[in-house]
């Protein structure tokens, strides 16, 4: 006979399977899949900008979601999302409240960026960027008289599995 099969604890909650799946000790396999639909971080007005390393895998539609820390309102502020290959060095991506940036709740201050594959499907991964370089991004209000960096951070790409 198989030995007796081992089943690791639930990993949040015990319904992790739905019902009439054959849960018996034949072969199951268990996959943890952690799917975000945004990747979140903070943007400040304190004249600090809250740094963030966002990590993401290139070639993915992704949704960056900013929520004001504390939440105020943001209502008919202009933003835009820049991401360089290097601390001042050349610009590789760019969204703005135009394209690419929507004020999801303008009273407490939440916004998401939305990365389509091709945005990033060009891309270097960041392990293949020479000695001293690394992608940079940054999200800033870009109002006349109101130029201030909200968040800032690396941005390391990393290459997909399936292309």
């Amino acid at each position: 006979m198989f030995p007796p099969a081992y089943f690791p604890p639930p990993l949040f909650t015990p319904s992790y399977f739905p019902p009439g799946f054959p849960t018996t000790p034949t072969c199951v396999v268990r996959l943890l899949l952690v799917w975000q639909p945004t990747l979140p971080f903070a943007l400040s007005l304190r004249g600090s900008p809250m740094d963030k390393t966002l990590r993401l895998i290139r070639a993915q539609d992704v949704v960056l979601e900013g929520k004001l820390t504390p939440p105020g309102s943001i209502a008919g502020w202009s933003l835009a999302f820049t991401v360089r290959d290097c601390l001042g060095g050349t610009l590789v991506l760019s969204k703005t409240t135009a394209a690419g940036i929507s004020i999801a709740d303008a009273g407490r201050g939440v916004i998401r960026i939305t990365l389509a594959r091709l945005d990033t499907a060009s891309l270097e991964p960041s392990i293949n960027l020479g000695v001293g370089a690394g992608y940079v991004w940054d999200v800033k209000r870009t109002d006349v008289g109101h130029n201030l960096v909200l968040a800032r951070g690396q941005l390391v790409l990393e290459r997909e599995v399936t292309a």
